[in-house]
């Protein structure tokens, strides 16, 4: 970011409010207008944010009052905290966990694919928001998410509709082993709730959301909001009140959510296991709903014009 525009920026904050403007401030108002993001670049949202610095940026500088602008300030400073979380845990995700879970997955799982290893690791992604959103912050609490995603697709073989996947994963010797590491230094308690994951992230629903522990509940949104993306959202089948939100936003908030999870992992030099998350989607006329969605992009058609529009949209 030009530090002229930032300190502009402040000089402007200043006259109107009439009182001295700190980094945090100034910080906070960019980060939620649009003339923050889209000229300069300083922050890509994460999942709504969008929606949000929008109704900054509609509303006049001036009509921000103090109170306000602490308010966005302690905003900004969770959403600071909630990055270096993620990116940290991203890290642990892709150099601990995947090394361990690829020994013995990739006998039945591919890398890429629909199913693949590759899906495995967005549904860990976005169960590490979910998680996050209800208040999981340590890593003792965040790995067993990770885990979950992990192994919750290692016993497929193709795509088709098997449901006994899930059940077979959590009965496989490796994954006993693989939760026994002392790496991950789970307790009993831990290993039953991210092998009962496994097992119920195909048939699991909220109406009985009493029987399950979060881990299950954000392995089974995290694997589900995909398929709103592509088939269309209902909120009956989502516990969460942020998977339901991932789930029902429009393909467009959806490249940004993709984008903002390809940020981290670059600022946090944190490789992926088949390339950008956003290179695996392509925004396409869906004919079934009458309208766009998004669908993943078989490796065989990856940085290829897969129906690229002049605007750079799929």
């Amino acid at each position: 970011m030009s530090e002229d525009f930032f300190e502009n920026t402040r000089q402007i904050m200043t006259e109107v409010l009439h009182h001295q403007i700190n980094d945090e401030q100034v910080k906070a108002f960019l980060h939620y207008t649009e003339v923050g993001y889209k000229k300069n670049g300083y922050l890509l949202p994460l999942f709504k944010h969008r929606k949000e610095y929008e109704g900054y940026s509609n509303s006049l500088i001036y009509d921000l009052k103090q109170p306000k602008l602490e308010a966005i300030c302690a905003k900004y400073s969770q959403y600071k905290r909630h990055q270096e979380i993620k990116g940290k845990m991203a890290k642990y995700f892709e150099e601990v966990i995947f090394p361990k879970i690829k020994n013995f997955a990739d006998r039945r799982q591919n890398v890429t694919g629909y199913h693949g290893l590759e899906h495995s690791e967005s549904v860990g992604l976005r169960a590490l928001d979910l998680a996050i959103s209800l208040g999981y912050e340590s890593k003792e609490d965040l790995v067993p998410v990770l885990l979950a995603a992990a192994i919750h697709d290692c016993a497929r073989r193709d795509n088709s509709a098997n449901y006994y996947h899930g059940p077979e994963a959590a009965e496989m010797p490796d994954v006993q082993r693989l939760l026994d590491d002392r790496e991950f230094n789970l307790t009993t308690a831990q290993k039953e709730s991210i092998k009962n994951a496994a097992r119920v992230h195909t048939i699991a629903q909220p109406y009985d959301g009493n029987k399950y522990d979060y881990v299950q509940k954000c392995l089974c949104d995290a694997d589900r909001i995909r398929l709103s993306w592509e088939r269309g959202h209902n909120s009956k089948h989502f516990f969460t009140k942020l998977g339901d939100e991932l789930g029902n936003m429009n393909p467009y908030l959806v490249d940004d959510y993709l984008h903002g999870w390809d940020y981290i992992m670059k600022k946090f030099s944190v490789k992926s296991l088949a390339g950008p998350l956003a290179d695996k989607y392509a925004i396409v006329y869906n004919r079934n709903l009458g309208r766009k969605s998004m669908a993943f992009v078989s490796p065989h058609f990856r940085n290829k014009s897969y129906g690229k529009g002049k605007d750079g949209r799929y």
